[in-house]
């Protein structure tokens, strides 16, 4: 396995070789459409955080694709993302329902995380946390946010799913989930903390108000494909 140092020089080799600016470019248009899509449904009480996430899987499948072009050296548009990504919307709605259906526990907090947050907002802190609700809201929020954590870690299993999807479009949705846990296993750790290793530019990035993310997101996706490869590459040996 590739060291993180040798992971993120790799990244910089290839976006150092004229690639930095349809990858910034690239990024940016990400964000104003992707975001764009789930500020128009995050506004619908209760169902709104849920319709967003839906809204986002062809967004997050296109994006891992049109990045794993950029660093291959293929031809592609900065707007190939949404057309990869919505040219394959029922498969990667299948991916991510086969995700769910492992993390069933993880799904179900997370709901009613985001239902009694919905009920919060609507019927207000004081009159709804008040006597008996108020101790059996704190209660399903407590235990919801626990099984979220412990589902957090387990989903790091699927954090290959996209660049899974894009390279094999002929596996089935069921295979490419199996298939990213198969090379995450033993390796979560390594991915999470190379995650982490960015942290100190994840913070340099907020105190330019955001700005510095355009040049940031760009860097840790190739890194992450990088990582990608490397293990795709161990493991065929």
């Amino acid at each position: 396995m590739l060291s993180r140092a040798e992971l993120k020089q790799n990244a910089k080799n290839v976006l150092g070789n004229n690639k930095w600016g349809k990858a910034i470019a690239t990024y940016l248009l990400f964000v104003a459409i992707s975001g764009a899509a789930g500020a128009a449904t995050g506004f619908i009480p209760f169902v709104g955080s849920l319709l967003a996430i839906i809204v986002s899987i062809p967004f997050s499948y296109g994006l891992d694709g049109h990045f794993l072009k950029i660093v291959r050296g293929e031809n592609n548009d900065i707007i190939d993302f949404c057309k990869i990504g919505f040219d394959n919307f029922e498969r990667g709605v299948k991916i991510f329902g086969s995700i769910c259906k492992k993390l069933w526990y993880f799904v179900a907090a997370y709901v009613v995380m985001i239902l009694t947050s919905s009920a919060i907002n609507i019927f207000g802190f004081d009159d709804l946390l008040s006597g008996v609700i108020g101790v059996i809201a704190g209660i399903l929020m407590l235990i919801s946010s626990i099984v979220v954590i412990v589902g957090a870690i387990e989903a790091l299993h699927y954090a290959l799913v996209w660049f899974i999807a894009n390279d094999n479009p002929d596996m089935l949705p069921e295979d490419v989930v199996n298939r990213s846990k198969e090379l995450m296993t033993g390796h979560r750790m390594d991915y999470f903390v190379l995650q982490l290793s960015f942290f100190g530019w994840v913070i340099l990035a907020a105190i330019t108000c955001g700005i510095g993310y355009a040049c940031l997101a760009p860097y840790m996706k190739v890194t992450e494909i990088g990582f990608y490869e490397d293990l795709v590459n161990n493991k065929a040996q």
